[in-house]
């Protein structure tokens, strides 16, 4: 899902790391290193923890939730802790639902245009969106657990965006971390994803 963590990452909140120096654009065997150890999904419904960091604060905000991811439809993120809400991202939109049910889709604008393209195109782990998304500036792989770097190229978030690290296994993604520009960061872990599960319609209704 090529155009489907600003207004997620605004919203959900990456230090001012150094740029890791950028070399050529890796070759399609390294991107196909990667991709070997992460399968592409259809679907997925993982809990989260999610830690938002900031200059302006000594601590972290500390958030859990449930993700869900659907090729077809885009990515949900449902908090629970410290409130209810949840932040549903399609292939052009960002809204925001309460507990109450109310939603208020982000107005079209430069400040979250990107959102779509960035979060749809790292969830959907489809090669050919990543190579034409980001730079793979690292990647290695210790047993079947991979870490990767990725930067965004222009109109995928790189006015807003530093990089993007992801960890993970045969599975799934278990750690993203989003280093912004600002100074802000934000780190996800996942546990106990599910993937490739058929959402009901009554889930689909309430999350996405």
């Amino acid at each position: 899902m090529r155009s489907i963590i600003s207004q997620i990452i605004l919203i959900i909140g990456v230090c001012s790391v150094p740029l890791i120096a950028q070399s050529e654009e890796p070759d399609d065997a390294q991107w196909k290193a990667l991709f070997e150890s992460i399968p592409e999904t259809e679907s997925v419904e993982a809990r989260f923890e999610e830690w938002r960091h900031s200059l302006l604060r000594d601590r972290p905000s500390y958030l859990q939730g449930v993700l869900r991811f659907d090729s077809k439809i885009g990515v949900s993120l449902n908090y629970f802790e410290p409130a209810e809400r949840t932040i549903i991202i399609t292939e052009d939109t960002v809204s925001l639902r309460n507990e109450e049910g109310e939603t208020r889709t982000l107005p079209d604008s430069e400040r979250y245009n990107w959102i779509p393209d960035l979060i749809g195109t790292i969830f959907s782990f489809d090669l050919e969106s990543w190579k034409s998304g980001f730079l793979l500036n690292d990647y290695a792989l210790d047993n079947e657990v991979w870490t990767a770097v990725i930067e965004p190229k222009e109109g995928t978030g790189r006015d807003q965006i530093r990089e993007v690290k992801l960890v993970g296994d045969a599975i799934y993604v278990t750690e993203l971390e989003m280093r912004m520009k600002g100074g802000r960061r934000v780190t996800i872990k996942v546990a106990s994803a599910e993937k490739d599960i058929a959402f009901a319609d009554e889930v689909k209704e309430l999350y996405f």
